[in-house]
Parts: C-alpha cells; sequence; structure tokens
C-alpha cells in the first residue's frame, strides 16, 4: 500500500471538485507527469492537500492504470495524464486525530511536501501502522456499503 500525495490551490480544487461533480466521479487526478511505475501496488492511496489553507482535503484511491486524458483544468498543462479512483474519504470523515497528524506531516516541520510537483510519496518513515489499518478500514466499510445497494 502506497501514499502518495497531490497538491491544489483553493482555485485547482475548485475545479477538479466541479469536473467530479460534474461528472459523477468520486476522484480523479490530472498529472504533469505520469506515476512512477516502481510502486508495486496495486492501490494507491493519495492525500489530497490545499496548499492555500494547509489542510488535507481528503484520501482518493486509484490504481496505476492511465485513463485517457480528461480536460480537468483550464490550464492545459495540468491535464496530461488522468487517474481515476472508484474511492474517495473527505477528510472530514476521517478520524480527526489521523487527519491532525497527517496534515503536521504535510505542512509543518524542515521536512513538509508542501513543495513537489504532479504526485510524490509519501515517506515510508512516515507511516504508521495505523494509517494502513485505517484506510483498509474505510475501504471493507465501503464495499460493505456499496453491496447493500
Amino acid at each position: 500500500m502506497a501514499f502518495l500525495t497531490t497538491r491544489f490551490t483553493d482555485e485547482t480544487l475548485c475545479e477538479n471538485m466541479r469536473y467530479r461533480l460534474a461528472h459523477k466521479v468520486p476522484c480523479i487526478y490530472n498529472l504533469m507527469v505520469p506515476i512512477a511505475d516502481h510502486h508495486p501496488f496495486h492501490n494507491l492511496y493519495i492525500l489530497e492537500m490545499n496548499n492555500t489553507q494547509d489542510k488535507l482535503v481528503g484520501i482518493g484511491v486509484i490504481t496505476k492504470k492511465r485513463c485517457p486524458k480528461e480536460q480537468v483544468y483550464e490550464n492545459p498543462y495540468y491535464n496530461r495524464y488522468t487517474y481515476k479512483g472508484d474511492l474517495y474519504f473527505p477528510s472530514g470523515e476521517l478520524p480527526p486525530g489521523f487527519v491532525k497528524e497527517v496534515e503536521d506531516r504535510l505542512f509543518r516541520g524542515k521536512s513538509h511536501m508542501k513543495r513537489g510537483k504532479s504526485v510524490t510519496q509519501f515517506p515510508d518513515k512516515w507511516l504508521k501502522k495505523e494509517y494502513l489499518e485505517i484506510m483498509d478500514e474505510y475501504i471493507q466499510a465501503s464495499r460493505l456499503c456499496s453491496l447493500k445497494t
């Protein structure tokens, strides 16, 4: 299981959310460079960072499989490689302690993750077993809900 980060401003986040709502897509990430092939995991967890507000917006679950290019952002430079997922967890639905701890890692301290392009890997040394358990729990609950409908 790999945790990656992507960065938004208020403006790009609005563009992304507008697209998701209009096209009924739980999560979509248009990137400037493709996701590296060296990730051995099928599911990738994308930590959505709002750099304008220093907040974790949510966590999307995608696969490494590229989708056909879609026009999400006005700036075509951001629309080079498209990845979609069918699971998304807004930060308001995640445990507050988990969100606070992840936000501290992402936005504060000398090794914060605010800089970078496209997606970057959340350092393995920061990953706690608890993070993996929380995400597994949320994914299992999400799958159970989809089976009931």
